[in-house]
Formats: structure tokens, C-alpha cells, sequence
């Protein structure tokens, strides 16, 4: 990896926190999958039949009801048809979601004799088919590590990159080793979020750089995956990272100003690609001008920082990388789409 003083900006750490927070809120501390198998009693994917209103007394927030006919059951055991109360029409923090046709991998726990979604909007996700099976892997594995209260505590560091590697649950891996790699949910987890970092071994570093080579998908984990390959010194991920940011910086500056021309992420990978051909060590904990800058950039600005890296650094061509466009399914609440 070339690493040069870039003289444009001042050096870089990593940016916690930022105005942007407020453009996708997740007003509910994150819970990863190694959290939402430990704390889930019956894990299932279903079908969600129904979504009705339910009579429900003062004391109890639950305004809905979905009825789900299992499909599998991935931990513990229920007949073919439940039923689980939910706050549809909460607002704060977001509430787990459950679509009438669609199919939900949902994390439920014991209430009352009844069921209740574990860590309300992660409870219930939406995976495609192929994701699925990978939850089904990382799922199965957390079951057989998890063997008593004080083994669910804390992932083993395998599982957590095995997590991180699979396109399906790489989120749930990479938020685990590194938090702050996703500065909008992790600006609300209140708790003990240093990441995993320093447990990492070149193997992981090698194993999760062949992933983003391979599925490089067109979502926040991209930058998410930079933040903990920060200091794996592989050239291809510098080519990877350089030629998403070629691609996505040539969006239409005409489009309508009220619409955001580049998303949060990618403004995040800019700030990444950058500190991959920085000199020194990066202290991952700080806030600092670079993202600053970036993170307020119009789209002009952002090209011109880019254009004057590249000429700086002497990056001749930039071959674009076309990151693989799928229906992105974002972790906490969502509705799937």
C-alpha cells in the first residue's frame, strides 16, 4: 500500500458521530445476531399471514398482533401457527416490524405465555434466499457456542469474522468488531462499544478482504469493512475502494437539490480511501477535519477533494469498480423493500 502525506486536508481518524445521525434514526441500542440468538428463546422464519389490530388495556403497548405460520424453526420448538403481539404504532424506539406476504426470520422470547419480539426493530429481519442460509449457519453455530449464560455474554472472535465474511450477516459481524465503522446506529448504543480490533489476527484480516473483494455490495457495510481492514495492507482493496468512490462520484449534479446526491456511506468510503494512502497510524477513536470536511461537502467539493488526492498521490486511471446492486434490507425495523 502507498502511504503518503495527503496535504489537501489534515489527517484522519475515524468520525464518530455527525449531523447526518439524524437522517436515519435507530433510536434503540444495536443488537447484533450474536445478541438477539442469546436472548431469543424461539427463533423462527415465517410467513407473516396476518397483521391485526388488538384490544389492549392501558397497560399494555402492544396495539397489533401478527400471525406468522412457521416455515422452520431455527431454535426452540412451536407449533405451525403463533401468534405475537407487537407496538405497531410506536414510534420511539422503532418497533419490530411484520409484513402481511412476506417471509420474516423473527427473534422471539417468552411474555406471559405468549411471545414477544427480542430487541424490538432487530427482532424481525427480512433476508433474501441467499442470505438466509447465512443466517442459518451463524445461527446454528451461536446455538452450539452459547452453553450457558456466561459463554452468550461475548462472541468468540471466529464466529464474530465468519459473521463479518458472509454478505448475508456481515453487518452483525463488522458492528461487533467495530462500532463506530457504522457512526449512525452506533450514536445511539449506550453500551460498552470498543470493538474487537485488537483480538483480530491476519487470518481474519485475510479472510475478510477476500469477502469484500468477492460481494462488494452497494450498502453501509462497505465502509463498515474499510474501518476494520484499516491497516491490512492489501493493494486490491485500495483499488476496490478507490474505484467505488471513481463510480460513485459521477452521479447527476442536476438531480433535485432536496434529494441527497450521495449517500452517507459513500461519503464515508471517500474519507476511508483517503486514510488507506495516509502515512502513520490512524487512532480509530477520534473525530477529526477530514471527515469533518466531507461529511459537510457539496458534491463539487467532494469531487474536487477527490481529484486532488488522485493528483497528489499519483493514481493515474481509476478503473471503476460497479458495486453489486441488490434490494438493500437495512438492519433494525425497516420495512422490506
Amino acid at each position: 500500500m502507498t502511504r503518503r502525506r495527503l496535504t489537501l486536508l489534515a489527517s484522519a481518524g475515524v468520525l464518530l458521530l455527525a449531523g447526518v445521525v439524524a437522517v436515519q434514526a435507530y433510536p434503540i441500542p444495536p443488537v447484533p445476531l450474536w445478541g438477539l440468538v442469546a436472548k431469543a428463546d424461539l427463533i423462527v422464519v415465517a410467513e407473516v399471514v396476518e397483521v391485526a389490530e388488538r384490544d389492549a388495556d392501558e397497560d399494555d403497548w402492544n396495539s397489533a398482533v401478527a400471525r406468522l405460520e412457521v416455515i422452520d424453526a431455527l431454535k426452540g420448538e412451536t407449533g405451525a401457527s403463533i401468534e405475537v403481539p407487537f407496538p405497531a404504532g410506536l414510534m420511539c424506539p422503532a418497533p419490530p416490524h411484520y409484513e402481511p406476504g412476506e417471509r420474516v426470520l423473527a427473534f422471539l422470547s417468552r411474555d406471559d405465555g405468549g411471545w414477544r419480539t427480542v430487541a424490538l426493530s432487530y427482532g424481525t429481519l427480512y433476508p433474501d434466499d441467499e442470505a438466509l442460509e447465512d443466517f442459518r449457519l451463524l445461527i446454528d453455530r451461536a446455538i452450539d457456542l452459547q452453553t450457558d449464560e456466561k459463554a452468550a455474554e461475548r462472541a468468540p472472535i471466529d464466529w464474530l469474522v465468519r459473521a463479518a465474511a458472509l454478505p448475508g450477516t456481515r453487518w452483525h459481524g463488522l458492528y461487533e468488531l467495530a462500532p463506530w465503522g457504522d457512526r449512525i446506529r452506533s450514536f445511539y448504543d449506550r453500551g460498552d462499544r470498543r470493538g474487537r480490533l485488537g483480538e483480530l489476527r491476519p487470518r481474519h484480516a485475510e479472510l475478510l478482504a477476500e469477502s469484500i473483494l468477492r460481494h462488494a455490495v452497494d450498502d453501509p457495510t462497505l465502509p463498515q469493512m474499510l474501518v476494520v481492514l484499516a491497516h491490512h495492507d492489501d493493494p486490491r482493496i485500495d483499488a476496490l475502494a478507490a474505484g467505488v468512490v471513481e463510480v460513485g462520484l459521477r452521479v447527476d449534479s442536476e438531480a433535485d437539490p432536496g434529494e441527497e446526491q450521495v449517500p452517507w456511506w459513500l461519503r464515508d468510503v471517500l474519507g476511508h480511501t483517503l486514510l488507506r494512502y495516509d502515512v502513520g497510524e490512524q487512532d480509530l477513536g477520534t473525530t477529526d477535519a477530514l471527515f469533518e470536511e466531507i461529511e459537510s461537502a457539496s458534491l463539487d467539493r467532494l469531487r474536487q477533494i477527490w481529484a486532488d488526492a488522485k493528483a497528489e498521490l499519483d493514481l493515474g486511471e481509476i478503473e471503476p469498480v460497479e458495486l453489486d446492486a441488490v434490494p438493500y434490507r437495512p438492519v433494525g425495523g425497516r420495512t422490506p423493500s
